[in-house]
């Protein structure tokens, strides 16, 4: 049997034909990243750093997305003691400096069309204008939208100024540049904490969501870690 399909192969191979390549396909090499978060900017250094021009939209009017929010970073490396900086101011200045990267701030893909090679991408401005650049390839880094905590009245949110989502407390601890962190209701010191873990999520309720965030764990230990290393304060989950 094994004879016989080599055979058959050989037989085959005879009449057998390379297809021919699309005489109409693009080769534009330059990159659209759409996103100036930590993702889109990581995309778009590699990039150049192979040769590649990259065009890096972002939506707002400064790079970070995200990321320029926080005070700190989970760690990601060794020795995963304590939260590491952020690494935007980095990325930024990384971007700044080359020359294979264009960066359009205040600006949205309102439209795209082509294929792999040959995109044409509609860029639209604040302001309502819109120009046409064309790429070979698009990599999407757009990020994500927190969680509206003004769906859980029941935790306090919107009640109390002195409840804050995960994002809330990063400015509060960004704001405080290393110092103790201050209640938003009278300025005072922070002397107790409290940590509620998976608000709004593994659960069925309308308005709720199904399933976990992924990083909510790891968030509130590295913030309860900037309560404990500004001040002396209790911290409950």
């Amino acid at each position: 049997m094994a004879a016989d399909y080599v055979r058959m192969g050989c037989a085959e191979v005879k009449k057998m034909e390379a297809p021919q390549t699309n005489p109409n396909h693009g080769n534009n090499k330059r990159i659209l990243v759409v996103g100036g978060g930590i993702s889109g900017m990581t995309a778009a250094i590699e990039a150049a750093k192979t040769g590649y021009d990259v065009l890096l939209v972002e939506k707002t009017g400064s790079l970070g997305g995200m990321a320029a929010k926080l005070s700190k970073r989970v760690p990601f490396r060794e020795p995963f003691s304590d939260p590491v900086d952020t690494g935007i101011a980095g990325l930024i200045k990384q971007i700044e400096a080359d020359k294979h990267i264009k960066v359009i701030l205040n600006s949205t893909i309102s439209k795209t069309s082509g294929a792999p090679g040959q995109f044409s991408v509609d860029i639209s401005t604040e302001s309502g204008s819109t120009a046409t650049e064309n790429v070979g390839g698009i990599i999407m880094a757009s990020g994500f939208t927190p969680y509206d905590a003004n769906k859980l009245p029941h935790l306090g949110f919107g009640k109390s100024k002195d409840v804050v989502d995960q994002v809330g407390l990063e400015l509060l601890a960004k704001s405080a540049n290393g110092a103790a962190i201050k209640r938003p209701s009278d300025g005072k010191e922070v002397k107790s904490v409290v940590f509620i873990q998976c608000a709004g999520q593994r659960s069925d309720k309308e308005g709720e969501l199904p399933y976990c965030s992924g990083h909510c764990c790891n968030t509130s230990i590295k913030q309860a870690m900037y309560f404990k290393t500004r001040t002396r304060i209790s911290t409950r989950w």
